[in-house]
């Protein structure tokens, strides 16, 4: 997320952070719909959104009395508008307005907003009830094609899209410094479309078995998803795999021999055109990626691998969720972890998944989960090896991605900002403590009371 979008976010919360009411929450809400979707072309989702806002609040008012509880559900449902907004404008390539317009905007309407609120830090509400919150990105819809030479890459897209959308998940209450890893990413996932459909499909394509299997079903009768259910139930799919996978290794660095080295005949890696024309394809601003060589390629070409299905991944992800709050953002209908539950649970999915799947995990959690900090990420590198030259052969992804400029300043970031969420939530429970204290006093009292008019 960029610096830009963190600043929009930062004021959204401050604005919703000094309204105390339901009725000046959805007024607020619909101004900065209004700023953010405010061209011609956003009409319809303005609409809609608008709509959507005004059913919530409206039902929510409805509910007699109002009470704090109603308050702080308001504020995480509108910033969860206004996060989503800002995801549709970043998929869209628009640019994101300054937060001093969001400012100015608002300040054309006479709301409830006192100026004091504006600087100050919105406070948590006061326990968590739902689970944690996180946007799933579904996976891509079936296409149908006239022909097998537009089935195939849509085949692609749609098998190698059920992944790269699992990893896109996210969680519009976790703001971080560090660059997005680049499978977390939209944008990413849109370029490697792209790749697929350009570079990949059209060299699958050159394979005979291949061509052969264009000649073998009516596919204008046969969609995207159909494709791999016709591919596995009548033996294609080995073939595919070669096709598919040759087509990534033609993409690989190639061994150049050097005939007169000073040590004989020799050999060394030359990066080809075709790679340099995949890291162009697939760089970004949007997300951090390493530089492509074999270990990428390899990464890309397994998704086509049955030990990538969603189920799986979806089930391990439920387990992870849960733990997770379990140990450290627990619900009241929750029992406590103990200590170290979701870092085994991390473990647990090197044993059924590739180690890059469930290093992209860890740092899907870190980016889902707001009380993890780079630190816990840290800590669990040191569980793959006790030097880091085997932590970098076992789990070179995430060696790489603490490895990023931006980590040391993340860090102190994410320590920062859960010590201060955790010295909030024990003042919290101290103003609770008292409150019950001071009940059970008043109680003391009237039975007290009671008591010695009875015995006169």
């Amino acid at each position: 997320m960029s610096s830009a979008e963190e600043r929009i976010l930062a004021q959204a919360h401050q604005f919703l952070a000094a309204v105390q009411n339901l009725r000046d929450l959805h007024i607020v809400t619909g101004k900065m719909i209004d700023e953010l979707l405010q061209r011609d072309a956003d009409l319809p989702l303005r609409e809609q959104t608008l709509g959507h806002v005004d059913k919530f609040y409206r039902a929510k008012i409805a509910e007699s009395p109002q009470q704090q509880k109603q308050i702080d559900e308001g504020r995480a449902f509108s910033m969860e508008v206004i996060s989503l907004i800002i995801r549709v404008r970043r998929k869209r390539g628009d640019p994101q307005p300054a937060p001093e317009e969001i400012k100015e905007y608002l300040a054309e309407e006479q709301v409830a907003v006192p100026p004091e609120g504006l600087t100050e830090e919105a406070p948590e509400p006061e326990r968590a009830v739902a689970p944690t919150s996180i946007i799933v990105v579904p996976p891509p819809k079936a296409e149908s094609h006239q022909d097998f030479e537009h089935l195939l890459p849509a085949a692609l897209r749609h098998r190698i899209g059920s992944i790269t959308t699992y990893f896109q998940r996210w969680n519009p209450r976790v703001i971080r410094s560090m660059p997005l890893p680049f499978l977390l990413s939209v944008p990413f996932g849109q370029r490697l479309d792209q790749v697929i459909e350009e570079v990949i499909a059209p060299a699958m394509s050159n394979a005979r078995s291949v061509r052969t299997l264009a000649t073998l079903y009516n596919w204008a009768e046969i969609d995207s998803a159909a494709f791999w259910e016709i591919a596995e139930a009548n033996g294609h799919m080995e073939s595919l795999r070669r096709a598919w996978q040759a087509a990534w290794d033609s993409l690989r660095p190639q061994s150049v021999p050097i005939p007169d080295g000073p040590n004989g005949s020799q050999s060394v890696r030359k990066v080809t055109s075709s790679l340099k024309n995949l890291r162009f394809r697939l760089a970004g601003n949007e997300y951090a990626i390493p530089r492509i060589g074999n270990r990428e390629i390899d990464l890309l070409a397994s998704f086509l691998d049955p030990e990538y299905a969603r189920v799986p991944l979806e089930n391990a992800w439920t387990k992870l969720r849960q733990t997770y709050e379990q140990e450290l953002d627990r619900r009241v209908y929750q029992d406590q972890a103990r200590s170290g539950a979701l870092r085994d649970s991390l473990l647990a999915c090197f044993l059924p998944f590739t180690n890059p799947t469930a290093e992209f995990l860890a740092m899907l959690s870190y980016w889902n989960f707001p009380q993890l900090s780079l630190g816990f990420l840290t800590a669990f590198t040191h569980n793959h090896g006790s030097n880091r030259g085997i932590r970098e052969r076992r789990i070179p992804y995430l060696i790489w991605y603490l490895d990023l400029p931006e980590a040391g300043t993340a860090l102190a970031q994410d320590e920062a900002r859960i010590a201060q969420a955790n010295q909030r939530a024990e003042q919290m429970k101290q103003e609770e403590r008292e409150r019950e204290r001071e009940e059970q006093a008043q109680k003391d009292q009237s039975l007290g009371a009671v008591w010695k008019k009875e015995s006169t």
